[in-house]
């Protein structure tokens, strides 16, 4: 296969770290060739995101290379392949299994509120350089679409967008809400050409949709990126909880099961890894985003108590490793999780590792420089920390508190079977008679000694908000949309010890994290409002909601 014809420049030093890691070149976000011969990069250089691709030399190739003891210095400098030599920025490169880079590229030449005022399309779009140098736009809009990943067999590309969220916008810097998408890259590829043939009489004019075209493609995850096109972007995921919430950098199992990918859930929280089989994420262009989110329970693989991003896995499918921060640590560093025993364990500090084909060595970024490492037995995990995985619920156990249209005071003091423990699942099951008003109404509080408003179920504004605090005493809620026609809802709450989880009359819940709820253990009053039509409390998971169901991977 022919190199990339790319604008070269040699690297003036090589910087040698220790016998154990090799200093390639600066830069950071590494990510090996399919072949494990090359690595392309990220670099910031004059305020420009670049994109470079290095050759290893053959002895960096295997982890021999790094470790045998003989110097890390190279006899000559690498030289670095510069992917866009023009003005832009191209950043979170992505190697497909034909060795062409896809990667993310906007060229802004507007300030964001004379794109917003033009309706430009420029944002920050998918751009594929195919081995032979010939460079094709996959996405385009008034939006960004980054960090993307193929799948092993090359049919499709995940990424990350800001498309049809309240706050879309171009700027790399805003802090905007994201989900989770996913492209046909065939598809691309010959509408791409397709394209090219129908365009030659417009001059290559990017014209815009009428406005109801356009709402209508959104609405459907597809965009236009010129006349007589379109490119299927199909949303897989909306984000989490809000602009304050997102998903960053999914990563494709070897085998193609399954997906990872880093996720925020609130403001406040810090990122996790959360993980799904690709057969759960999958829907088709009829089915809703509520459907799909319904049928679709993720499952958080990190714990809370450690900030974690940027997952890749090891070549054989059952570990990954990932960016990481834990309190105490000296910083980000480098971290590896087997899922089918639970182990997770720091091998070094750094930033975006990534295996390299045969799992030999790992390539990550520390100090503003790609480092490669070997990946050996030593380095494997050998511990677990606590709340890897969401608690295994038991089978719902309900108390009948008997309410029925009128507000109760019910004693619930010396009702053990009410105490809420540091690993106990409880759950509300109500029937309620919300009314029309918008005003706030109170259906029910839960006291304890611990907290006496620990657990509060209320409307406020046309939602419904399901109330508990953590174990700083910090407040958090999950809510959903009441009927606005004074309807009865069907109600099902669920507190576990790291969530709160809600849905009315069968919507898709809302979910909300916490790094740990406040045990419970002395029950005092139960109060319930007079729109309390049936009442069940209880512990265990309610049959109406599916469980979180563990990532299984092979063993």
């Amino acid at each position: 296969m022919k190199p990339l014809p790319f604008v070269v420049f040699a690297l003036a030093a090589i910087v040698s770290a220790t016998a154990e890691e090799c200093a390639i070149t600066q830069g950071f976000n590494p990510v090996y060739s399919p072949d494990g011969a090359r690595i392309a990069f990220q670099r910031l250089e004059g305020g420009v995101f670049k994109i470079g691709v290095v050759e290893l030399p053959e002895r960096w190739r295997l982890a021999s290379g790094c470790g045998d003891g003989a110097p890390a210095v190279a006899s000559a400098p690498l030289s670095v392949e510069w992917i866009e030599a023009g003005p832009g920025n191209a950043a979170y490169p992505a190697w497909t299994p034909d060795c062409a880079l896809i990667y993310t590229y906007g060229h802004d030449t507007e300030t964001a509120h004379e794109a917003w005022k033009n309706g430009s399309q420029s944002g920050y779009g998918l751009r594929i350089c195919e081995p032979d140098g010939t460079k094709r736009d996959l996405t385009r809009g008034r939006c960004r679409d980054y960090a993307p990943c193929v799948s092993p067999d090359g049919q499709t590309v995940f990424f990350v967008t800001t498309r049809g969220v309240e706050s879309e916008s171009a700027s790399f810097s805003k802090a905007a809400a994201t989900r989770l998408a996913r492209l046909d890259l065939d598809w691309a590829k010959a509408s791409h050409r397709g394209t090219e043939a129908r365009s030659s009489g417009h001059d290559g004019q990017v014209l815009d949709l009428n406005h109801a075209e356009a709402q209508r493609r959104r609405e459907a995850g597809s965009f236009a990126a010129t006349e007589g096109a379109r490119v299927d972007v199909e949303i897989v995921l909306d984000a989490p909880h809000g602009s304050n919430s997102g998903y960053v950098q999914p990563a494709v199992s070897p085998d193609g099961r399954f997906l990872v990918w880093g996720q925020l859930d609130d403001f406040f929280e810090g990122w996790r890894i959360y993980g799904a089989r690709l057969q759960d994420v999958a829907t088709t262009p009829s089915s809703s985003q509520s459907e799909m989110s319904r049928q679709f329970a993720p499952c958080r693989l990190t714990p809370a108590s450690l900030t974690a991003l940027s997952p890749r896995w090891h070549p054989n499918g059952r570990m990954i490793c990932f960016t990481g921060f834990r309190a105490g640590d000296p910083g980000w560093g480098v971290w590896v999780f087997d899922l089918p025993s639970g182990k997770i364990r720091r091998i070094c500090s750094g930033e975006n590792p990534c295996f390299s084909p045969d799992g030999a060595t790992i390539a990550y970024d520390c100090g503003g420089m790609i480092r490669i490492r070997p990946f050996g037995p030593g380095d494997e995990p050998d511990a677990t920390l606590p709340d890897i995985r969401e608690e295994d619920a038991p089978e719902a156990i309900a108390w009948d508190c008997k309410i029925e249209g009128t507000e109760k005071h019910l004693d619930i003091s010396g009702e053990s079977h009410f105490a809420i423990g540091d690993d106990t699942t409880m759950f509300i099951r109500a029937t309620l008679n919300p009314g029309t008003q918008k005003d706030t109404r109170q259906f029910l509080r839960l006291s304890y000694a611990e907290h006496p408003r620990a657990i509060q179920l209320y409307a406020s504004g046309g939602d419904l908000w399901f109330v508990s605090f953590d174990h700083a005493g910090k407040f958090f809620a999950a809510k959903s949309p009441l009927p606005r026609d004074g309807r009865e809802a069907a109600v099902i709450a669920v507190r576990t010890p790291t969530r709160l989880i809600l849905s009315v009359n069968g919507a898709a819940p809302s979910v909300v994290h916490t790094g740990g709820a406040i045990p419970l253990d002395t029950p005092q009053d139960l109060t319930a409002g007079d729109g309390v039509l049936s009442l069940e409390i209880g512990t265990g998971w309610p049959h109406e909601l599916p469980k979180p169901q563990p990532l299984e991977v092979p063993q």
